[in-house]
C-alpha cells in the first residue's frame, strides 16, 4: 500500500517521516492494544486529480474505533491528502499527510463519498 519511498506528515505534531520511521513508531505495547479493537475508516472526498501513473486526492476520514472487552467505541475526524504513485503497476502512497482541522461530523458528510 505505501512506497519504500513514502513521506508521512503529521501536521498538528509537526512531524515528518520517512517510510522506516513511520512503520516504527508505533510501541509493540500499542500494537498489542489493537489486537482487541475492531477499527474503521471511512473516507469523503473534495477534490481527486489523476492522470497517468500519479493521483492526488484531499478529504476528510472519519475513524472508528471498539475497544471489544469493554464494549467502548471512540470516533476521531481529521482532513486527509494523499499522493499516489504508480510503481510496476500498482498504486502506492507517495506522501500521506492528515490534521484534526476541527473536523467533526457535519464537514465529514459535507464532502462527497467514495464512487
Amino acid at each position: 500500500m505505501h512506497s519504500k519511498e513514502v513521506i508521512r506528515v503529521e501536521r498538528d505534531a509537526n512531524h515528518i517521516f520517512g517510510f522506516d520511521q513511520y512503520f516504527k513508531k508505533v510501541p509493540d505495547s500499542v500494537k498489542a492494544k489493537w489486537v482487541k479493537q475492531k477499527k474503521n475508516i471511512e473516507l469523503r472526498f473534495i477534490q481527486r486529480i489523476a492522470a497517468n501513473d500519479k493521483a492526488f486526492e484531499v478529504g476528510y476520514y472519519k475513524t472508528t474505533s471498539t475497544n471489544l472487552a469493554i464494549g467502548q467505541t471512540r470516533t476521531g475526524y481529521g482532513k486527509f491528502h494523499v499522493l499516489f504513485r504508480k510503481e510496476n503497476g500498482d498504486w502506492k502512497i507517495l506522501m500521506d499527510a492528515d490534521a484534526n482541522e476541527s473536523t467533526n461530523e457535519a464537514v465529514f458528510q459535507a464532502a462527497k463519498p467514495m464512487e
